[in-house]
């Protein structure tokens, strides 16, 4: 048997434990903190149009208060593509590590 057909040895697999716990919390953190902004952002945008329709506001402000709208959803999305890459990369070192 070769060094690389030899199984991990005990410390080894502790420290691939240790990664792994790290690279899942990461993860979780990541996609976590994405979903809490969408909620807090989603929640602007919906009170911003209900506003807008309500019968006494200017046009002016209706204009605003979609704008309002449409920017938060807008800049959720766009947290959303900034962690992304890093929430792919913690997938990925999760494959490798259960992998072997």
């Amino acid at each position: 048997m070769s060094e690389k057909e030899q199984p991990p040895s005990n410390e080894e697999q502790e420290k691939l434990l240790v990664e792994y716990q790290v690279a899942q919390q990461m993860r979780n953190s990541l996609a976590s903190l994405a979903w809490q902004v969408g909620a807090i952002l989603i929640g602007a945008a919906v009170v911003s149009l209900s506003v807008s329709l309500k019968p006494d506001v200017s046009r002016w402000r209706m204009v605003a208060l979609g704008a309002v709208a449409v920017a938060a959803i807008i800049f959720w999305l766009l947290s959303i593509r900034r962690h992304h890459p890093w929430i792919r990369l913690c997938d990925q070192r999760l494959r490798q590590i259960r992998s072997g």
